[in-house]
């Protein structure tokens, strides 16, 4: 039998919180079918993956995609819409439930949304020339059409949310026009 990484416990994780809405260390050795020890091998407890598994959500869903449009040489905007669609919206609303429950996810949701909000902000300031006031208002709205399509639609948020980003975008280019 193979032996897990770290990074195989984080994935049953993730799947588990899904799934259940909550890690269990009973659960996720029954999904892994490996025993305790096998878990603490990679972690000192629940909390510890926890936290491995909140800090690499961060990083592909949030610092990787922002490397990515950062390094577009087209509209980072519309950069942004797309890659945006990649992130695992299942995982992301499952997450946002724990966190109702748990207070060390719910800061970490906290974090994640403020980083994402101003990152759409600084781009729409750069990109829309519109004034950094404009910027977050604009930003906190194109977020909460994101987050409205990850509890409404997650398995279609490009369906769900195309029609209120296109008529933000063109509002904000308008927006520059004047």
């Amino acid at each position: 039998m193979k032996r897990l990484s770290k990074e195989d416990w984080i994935t049953f994780a993730r799947a588990l919180i899904v799934r259940e809405g909550q890690i269990t260390l009973e659960t996720l050795c029954r999904d892994a079918k490996r025993t305790r020890g096998s878990f603490y091998h990679h972690f000192e407890d629940v909390k510890a993956l926890r936290q491995a598994l909140l800090e690499t959500w961060r990083t592909e869903a949030t610092d990787a995609i922002i490397t990515q449009v950062d390094k577009t040489a087209g509209s980072r905007a519309l950069a942004l819409r797309a890659l945006a669609q990649t992130v695992d919206h299942r995982f992301e609303r499952a997450l946002r439930a724990a966190s109702l429950k748990e207070a060390e996810i719910a800061q970490a949701v906290e974090d994640i949304d403020r980083l994402r909000e101003a990152y759409i902000a600084e781009l729409i300031d750069d990109e829309f020339q519109i004034g950094s006031n404009e910027a977050g208002v604009s930003a906190r709205l194109i977020y909460s059409v994101f987050l409205s399509g990850q509890m409404r639609a997650p398995d279609d948020m490009r369906l769900f949310t195309r029609g209120a980003y296109d008529w933000l975008l063109k509002s904000l280019a308008s927006e520059k026009n004047h």
